[in-house]
C-alpha cells in the first residue's frame, strides 16, 4: 500500500474538519507548511483571517493593522511554498471571484491619519503572475485527456468562478465551447501550481458521495 500523501489546507475546503487526509491552517497562522507533500489554497477565504472593514470601488478594504499584517503573512507563505517546489511538491490553488483588494498604506502624521489605500494582489504569495477574469458557471469541459480519469470522476463537482489568465499554463479545464480556461498547471521551479474550480457542496458534505469524491481528488 503507498504512503497516504499530506495534505495541508490553508483557507481552503471549508467544512471537512474531521478529515484525517487534510491539516488545517490559516494564512496568518504560524505553523510550518513544509512538513506537508501538498498545499491546498483558497485565497478568497483569506478575508476569514483578515475580516475587511468595508468596500472601495467595488472591492474589500482592509484596516490599518490587518493590511500591515498580510505583507509579512505573504512574504512567510511565498518563501515556504518556493522552499516547497524547490522540492518538487506541489501547489492546488482553488481560484475564486477576484484577485485583488485594497489595504491601508496610510500613516499617522501631526494631522492624524491619512487614509491613503492602494491595490493588493490577494495572489501575490505565489512566485508566478495571475489575474482573473470574474465568470461564473459549471459547463466545465476537459481539454486534455491525460486528466480523463479524474474529470470523469469529479467533473461534476466543479463550478468555475473566474477565468484564469496566466503565463506557461499548461490548460486541462476550458468553458464549455470556448478557449476561457478555468484549469490549468503551470510547471514552476520543480513542481507545479495547479489552478483548479471551486468545488461544490457535494465534495464537502459529511455522506458516502462527499468521502468517495474526496477520495478520488486525493489519490489524483
Amino acid at each position: 500500500m503507498s504512503e497516504e500523501k499530506a495534505f495541508v489546507s490553508l483557507d481552503a475546503i471549508q467544512g471537512l474538519w474531521n478529515d484525517s487526509r487534510l491539516e488545517y491552517y490559516s494564512i496568518n497562522g504560524t505553523w510550518s507548511l513544509l512538513d506537508f507533500d501538498s498545499v491546498i489554497v483558497c485565497p478568497e477565504h483569506f478575508f476569514d483571517a483578515y475580516k475587511p472593514e468595508g468596500k472601495f470601488e467595488d472591492l474589500p478594504k482592509l484596516g490599518y493593522e490587518d493590511s500591515r499584517r498580510i505583507v509579512d503573512d505573504y512574504s512567510n507563505v511565498k518563501n515556504q511554498l518556493i522552499d516547497l517546489l524547490k522540492q518538487g511538491k506541489n501547489i492546488y490553488v482553488l481560484t475564486g471571484f477576484t484577485n485583488k483588494c485594497y489595504r491601508s498604506v496610510g500613516k499617522f502624521g501631526r494631522f492624524g491619519f491619512s487614509a491613503e489605500t492602494r491595490l493588493f494582489d490577494l495572489y501575490s504569495f505565489l512566485p508566478i503572475k495571475v489575474s482573473l477574469e470574474p465568470m461564473r458557471g459549471y459547463n466545465i469541459e476537459l481539454t486534455d485527456l491525460k486528466y480523463k480519469d479524474f474529470f470523469h470522476s469529479i467533473g461534476r463537482s466543479m463550478e468555475y468562478n473566474s477565468v484564469i489568465h496566466v503565463e506557461k499554463g499548461l490548460p486541462f479545464l476550458k468553458i464549455k465551447g470556448t478557449d476561457k480556461v478555468v484549469g490549468t498547471i503551470v510547471p514552476c521551479i520543480n513542481g507545479k501550481i495547479v489552478f483548479l474550480p471551486y468545488f461544490n457542496g457535494t465534495f464537502t458534505s459529511n455522506g458516502t458521495k462527499g468521502d468517495e469524491l474526496r477520495q478520488r481528488v486525493f489519490d489524483a
